[in-house]
């Protein structure tokens, strides 16, 4: 699991006094840059090839300003040119928002998906979400 911690922002507050809901899918970017990192671990957007191709968010909870979110990542459902990133947000102990991507190893210059290196694959297997 990774974890990164966001400080809403009073611009991420909407006028019913809570976190937006548009805050949280950019949050779960930030925190999903640690998985960006396996791929590329200088950042650089021309080496790293991943495309996001789903993305999904279920709201659990309302989010004030005022309190720290922890973000926590997790891998799940590494296929073979693909992987699922789970991810939580969880602020005064509770868990307010979860999400679920999924990320393709891609080849820009044939536009098909490819592969996951097996170096790459035992990185993020490393990150697996607990599963009950």
């Amino acid at each position: 699991m990774f974890t990164h911690i966001v400080s809403p922002r009073f611009s991420d507050i909407d006028g019913f006094k809570h976190v937006n809901h548009l805050a949280i899918p950019a949050w779960f970017e930030s925190g999903r840059e640690f998985l960006y990192r396996i791929f590329s671990p200088e950042y650089d957007l021309d080496v790293m090839q991943l495309i996001l191709v789903h993305m999904g968010v279920d709201y659990l909870n309302q989010m004030y300003l005022g309190t720290e979110v922890e973000i926590r990542t997790y891998t799940r459902k590494i296929g073979n040119s693909s992987f699922h990133a789970y991810q939580e947000a969880w602020q005064r102990e509770n868990l307010c928002a979860q999400g679920d991507v999924v990320l393709v190893h891609f080849d820009f210059q044939t536009g098909k998906s490819m592969r996951i290196p097996e170096d790459y694959r035992r990185k993020l297997e490393e990150h697996l979400y607990p599963e009950p």
